[in-house]
């Protein structure tokens, strides 16, 4: 029996300019669709050769991987046949479609994060939450889940966690019982209803003054500690998770068309980004890649940089990505760019930061532009919207 496995861009709506590739396995004049993750805007499909178009500055990375999960597909129906199960298009769509009996809130969460792959933090975050929904009083059958069980929960954990903490946790389960209706394992969401606010952004981020002063003290360090100052720089420049930062490998190094960049795919979320480089960060590639630390550790080193650089406040792997995303903002980057740049699935994650660009505070920042500072370090401001690689304007 003839199978073709071929890669297809699905657009949620007509009218999108983004769509998701998939691998569009035929069978029997039928077919279903394998999802490779790869998101893609459409000008770079190319829906004749059924590939992205060499104008994407990482079409050739891409490319493969959508031929290794063409390959993938294709030897998982070999290895089907070859343990004598008979081909059709029902053997095939039950092999590609997950099996769903689960009946628990801790057995849809397991199923969940099988079904999507999730791994790393972004796992363990994901039973960390089905743990305390449940502690919480959340029926245990998921089939009894109710608009008013969502309430309670809801009321629990504000007076048990701040505000933050108690929405990433609904997300986790809003994400669970979202999959759950795709499957039809439940018919109606029970929280659809439930307004849980907006994630609010801690006002914690470095001036390009104490940046300064971090990049004058970061090689009169100790040895043990100037490692670590060149990865918070790095992180400065980059806005990267710190899972991400301690996981760097040079093949991620790419040269576009438009500038260095790296290509990755982001522990938390599992989606891939391409981020471009500002020449600050070009710099200190070479020092920080392959940097291997435990956050408590990176943490803890953090507290004594902090303290040589005479910074009032305490330094965190996270507080580099607040710098990134609020000085970026107030120099004119287009918030929808800086919610690609930060990996952010909700753009209203990324508003949070710009709540912290008083207007009159980034005034006062803006009189720093004519100081000496490290070359590259500041440049003049591009349109809005342009995240060039010499600088964050």
């Amino acid at each position: 029996m003839l199978i073709h496995y071929r890669p297809y861009l699905r657009k949620k709506f007509s009218y999108s300019k983004t769509g998701t590739v998939y691998i569009r396995i035929v069978c029997e004049s039928k077919y279903i669709y394998h999802n490779t993750q790869i998101e893609l805007p459409t000008m770079y499909w190319d829906p004749k050769k059924r590939i992205i178009k060499k104008t994407h500055p990482n079409a050739l990375q891409l490319n493969d991987l959508i031929a290794q999960e063409q390959f993938k597909c294709q030897r998982a129906v070999i290895d089907f046949r070859l343990k004598g199960n008979d081909v059709t298009f029902d053997s095939i769509k039950q092999l590609f479609t997950i099996t769903i009996n689960c009946t628990t809130i801790k057995q849809l969460f397991d199923k969940y994060v099988e079904a999507n792959a999730v791994s790393g933090n972004r796992k363990y975050q994901m039973a960390s939450a089905a743990k305390i929904v449940l502690e919480n009083g959340l029926p245990d059958s998921v089939e009894k889940v109710r608009e008013s069980h969502i309430m309670k929960l809801k009321t629990a954990l504000s007076k048990k966690y701040k505000k933050n903490t108690t929405i990433g946790i609904f997300t986790r389960l809003f994400a669970a019982l979202n999959w759950a209706l795709k499957m039809q394992i439940i018919n109606v969401h029970p929280g659809k209803n439930v307004k849980l606010g907006s994630y609010e952004a801690k006002p914690a981020f470095l001036s390009e003054n104490e940046l300064l002063a971090i990049h004058t003290v970061a090689d009169q360090l100790k040895v043990h500690l100037q490692p670590i100052a060149h990865m918070f720089l790095f992180a400065c420049y980059t806005g990267l998770r710190f899972s991400d930062l301690t996981a760097l490998r040079r093949s991620q190094l790419v040269e576009t068309a438009n500038g260095p960049a790296i290509h990755l795919i982001a522990k938390k979320t599992g989606k891939q980004q391409v981020i471009p480089l500002l020449s600050q960060a070009v710099e200190l590639w070479p020092k920080v890649v392959g940097k291997k630390y435990t956050n408590e550790y990176y943490n803890r080193m953090l507290k004594e940089i902090g303290k040589a650089a005479k910074i009032n406040q305490p330094l965190t792997s996270h507080l580099a990505r607040h710098t990134f995303a609020t000085i970026g903002l107030s120099k004119g980057i287009r918030i929808e760019y800086m919610q690609s740049f930060l990996g952010h699935s909700n753009i209203k994650t990324t508003q949070g930061y710009a709540k912290l660009m008083d207007k009159n505070k980034f005034e006062e920042l803006a009189k720093m532009e004519n100081k000496a500072v490290p070359a590259g370090f500041i440049h003049e401001p591009k349109p809005a919207g342009q995240f060039g690689v010499t600088g964050m304007a």
